[in-house]
C-alpha cells in the first residue's frame, strides 16, 4: 500500500490469482503483502508467486529460479517479479539480448520452460537514477502448458 491505495503492480498478481486464490501457493522472496491474501501454502503447490527484491548476482538468482522450479513442478500458475536495478554480474554474455528486459525476460523463460508465457510487465523507460517504489519492475507472468 502507498497512501492507503494498492500498488498497481500488487493489483495485478492478485488479479492473476483471484480465480485461484485459494489454491495452493507458494510464496518466495518478498512476498509479506501477500501473506493474508493467500491462506493456503502447502504443497504441492498449484500456484507460485516469487519476487525477487533484494541484491543478487546473476548466476545465484538463475540457479535459484532453477530450484524453485523443481519446488513448483505441480504448479499451473507462476507470477515471477524481478527488481532488475538488483541484479548484478561480474560476466558479460555476450549472447544476450541488448534490451535489459528482454534479456531478464529470456533468462527467466529458458527456466521455466515448460510453461507459457501470457503476460510481461515492464517499464522500459524507467532507469536506474529514479526511485522506484514499486519495485520489481519486471513482471513474467506464466501458465503451463
Amino acid at each position: 500500500m502507498f497512501n492507503n491505495q494498492e500498488l498497481e503492480q500488487d493489483a495485478r498478481i492478485k488479479e492473476f490469482f483471484r480465480e485461484f486464490k485459494n489454491d495452493s501457493i507458494f510464496l518466495f522472496g518478498d512476498t509479506d503483502y501477500f501473506s493474508s491474501y493467500f491462506t493456503d501454502r502447502t504443497a504441492p503447490y498449484q500456484n507460485g508467486l516469487i519476487v525477487i527484491n533484494k541484491v543478487i548476482e546473476y548466476k545465484e538468482l538463475m540457479d535459484t529460479l532453477l530450484e524453485l522450479r523443481t519446488t513448483l513442478k505441480d504448479a499451473d500458475r507462476i507470477c515471477i517479479g524481478i527488481n532488475k536495478f538488483s541484479i548484478y554480474s561480474h560476466v558479460s554474455d555476450k549472447d544476450a539480448d541488448e534490451v535489459y528486459d528482454d534479456a531478464l525476460v529470456n533468462s527467466v523463460r529458458e527456466k521455466f520452460n515448460q510453461f507459457n508465457v501470457v503476460e510481461i510487465v515492464k517499464d522500459p523507460e524507467l532507469r536506474a537514477d529514479k526511485f522506484n517504489f514499486a519495485s520489481p519492475s519486471t513482471q513474467i507472468y506464466l501458465e503451463r502448458r
